[in-house]
C-alpha cells in the first residue's frame, strides 16, 4: 500500500510539471503571436531552464530569432529541436526559414517540402504551405509558385489569415487589385489571425489600396483599424496623417 501511495504521489508530481509547462508554453505562444519577440524568448529561457527535455520551447524560441532576425541563433535552437525530436515537422520547416534567411534556397525548399510531406494535420500543414508561398515569392520571384502554395495552404485551412494577406499582398504587387481587395476582405470576413500583425497589415493593405483609388474615406476607416491593433506603428501613424490631411484638403 505504501509503494502505491509512493507511485501515486510520485505521479501526480509529474503530471502538475506537466501541466505547467502546458501552461507555460501557451503563454510562450500568446507572446510569439503578438509580435512580442524580446519578451518571448526571454520567457522561453526561463522555461527552456525549467523544462530542459521540452523540444517545443526550443522551436518557438528559435521562430522568435528568425523574426528577430538573429538567425545564428536561431539555428542553434532550431539544431536543438530536431536533435531531441528529429520527427518534428514545425522544426523541420523551421529549419527551412532559418536555410532561406542563410540563402541556402535549395535546402530551405527540401526542408519545407519535407515538413509538407510529414504532416497530416491540416492546420500545421496549411501553415507549411505559407511558409513556401512566402519563400517562392521572397527567395526566387515565383509569383505563379507562390499562389500555387497559398492557393493549397487555404484549400487546407480556410481561416488561414496569413495566407489570404500574403496572398493579397502578391497581388497586390502585380497589379492585380481587385483579386488583393477580395482576398484582404475574405480574410477579415472569416479567419483566425493567429500572429496579430498579420491582420493589421491588412487593414494597413486596404487603407492603402483605398488611398490610391482616392476613396480616403474608406482608407481613414481601414488605417484607424489598424492602429487600434498597433498603436505605435509609425509607418500606420504617419500614413493615418496623410489620409487627414487628404481630407482637408
Amino acid at each position: 500500500m505504501k509503494r502505491i501511495l509512493l507511485f501515486i504521489m510520485a505521479l501526480s508530481t509529474v503530471t502538475g510539471c506537466k501541466s505547467q509547462a502546458d501552461k507555460d508554453f501557451a503563454k510562450l505562444i500568446k507572446l510569439c503571436n503578438n509580435d512580442r519577440y524580446s519578451e518571448a524568448i526571454q520567457f522561453a529561457d526561463t522555461c527552456i531552464t525549467r523544462y530542459p527535455d521540452e523540444y517545443k520551447f526550443y522551436s518557438e524560441r528559435g521562430f522568435c530569432h528568425i523574426q528577430s532576425r538573429n538567425i545564428e541563433s536561431a539555428r542553434a535552437d532550431i539544431e536543438k529541436c530536431l536533435h531531441s525530436k528529429s520527427s518534428s515537422t514545425r522544426c523541420m520547416a523551421l529549419m527551412g526559414l532559418v536555410n532561406e534567411a542563410e540563402g541556402h534556397f535549395d535546402a530551405a525548399e527540401n526542408d519545407l517540402k519535407t515538413a509538407i510531406a510529414r504532416e497530416y494535420a491540416k492546420s500545421s500543414k496549411s501553415l507549411y504551405y505559407r511558409y513556401l508561398g512566402d519563400f517562392y515569392y521572397r527567395s526566387k520571384k515565383d509569383v505563379p509558385k507562390s499562389i500555387a502554395q497559398y492557393t493549397e495552404a487555404l484549400r487546407l485551412n480556410k481561416r488561414n489569415g496569413a495566407a489570404y494577406y500574403n496572398l493579397g499582398s502578391v497581388f497586390f504587387a502585380v497589379n492585380e487589385k481587385e483579386f488583393a481587395e477580395q482576398r484582404w476582405l475574405k480574410g477579415l470576413k472569416i479567419a483566425d489571425y493567429d500572429e496579430t500583425r498579420f491582420k493589421h497589415m491588412t487593414f494597413y493593405g486596404l487603407a492603402y489600396l483605398y488611398f490610391e483609388r482616392r476613396d480616403y474615406w474608406k482608407a481613414k476607416e481601414m488605417i484607424k483599424k489598424a492602429l487600434e491593433l498597433a498603436p505605435s506603428n509609425e509607418q500606420y501613424l504617419r500614413f493615418s496623417k496623410t489620409i487627414t490631411e487628404q481630407l482637408k484638403s
